[in-house]
């Protein structure tokens, strides 16, 4: 689905994870410990900012806002940071997404737990892969081994058979 997706959209499509008129997203992950809830806000917005279209970001979800259900969506924007590095996740994939991640071809697989995302370009390519187990699981891509700690996200870019690690930096 994803790899026919992103060849079909407009750049101006919006792909948005909340929006006021339907239950936030993160409700349907309820009694996580924060630190699943955050890896799962970075898992989520990984896939929103690598498939085709513009990410909308619904506003506090930057921030880790619990957006509710219903009409509990229509409220204030809270400017705090709820889950502790959310908000540097977000600023991340907004710069990697205006520099890197608007052109190129777009690609996906799962193998072993891990959901793999690539975006080829001229010189080299971006990828994601994101670790949807509750195992770190460990890879070998251009013959270096790359840990994808569990329920995790790891970017890099592959350039010269190197890696560039993005996030974490």
């Amino acid at each position: 689905y994803l790899n026919n997706r992103y060849d079909s959209v407009d750049i101006v499509f919006l792909v948005f994870l909340n929006n006021h008129d339907m239950d936030g997203l993160i409700n349907h992950f309820e009694d996580l410990q924060s630190e699943k809830i955050v890896n799962l806000y970075k898992m989520m917005a990984t896939m929103q900012f690598f498939c085709g279209g513009l990410p909308l970001i619904y506003y506090g979800e930057e921030n880790g806002l619990d957006v509710k259900r219903g009409a509990g969506n229509r409220r204030d924007m809270e400017f705090v940071e709820k889950y502790s590095g959310i908000r540097s996740f977000y600023k991340d994939l907004i710069r990697l997404k205006r520099y890197s991640l608007l052109k190129g071809k777009f690609s996906s697989e799962i193998e072993n737990g891990l959901l793999k995302l690539k975006i080829e370009r001229n010189k080299g390519a971006i990828m994601a892969i994101i670790n949807r187990e509750d195992r770190d699981i460990e890879i070998k891509i251009a013959e270096q081994n790359i840990k994808v700690e569990q329920l995790n996200v790891v970017i890099f870019e592959l350039s010269d058979g190197r890696i560039n690690y993005i996030i974490p930096r």
